[in-house]
């Protein structure tokens, strides 16, 4: 039982070193979508006093009928 779970683990790393760069193009997309998330909270927060004064001033009273 040892050996086949040595096998396998041998035979995984083997696979890993022939293929290094495997993995990082899912890195790639993860770095894109934080950088993403990171740049639209930075710009949501440098307007977000703008966004309530604008959402406050908003009468929704005399828009009903």
């Amino acid at each position: 039982m040892i050996y086949k779970v040595q096998a396998v683990l041998l035979a995984r790393m083997r696979e890993a070193t022939r293929r290094p760069d495997r993995g990082l193009e899912t890195l790639e997309y993860v770095a894109w979508a934080a950088g993403i998330i990171v740049v639209v909270g930075g710009l949501l927060f440098l307007v977000r006093n703008s966004l309530e004064t604008f959402w406050n001033s908003i009468d929704f009273v005399s828009v009903l009928p």
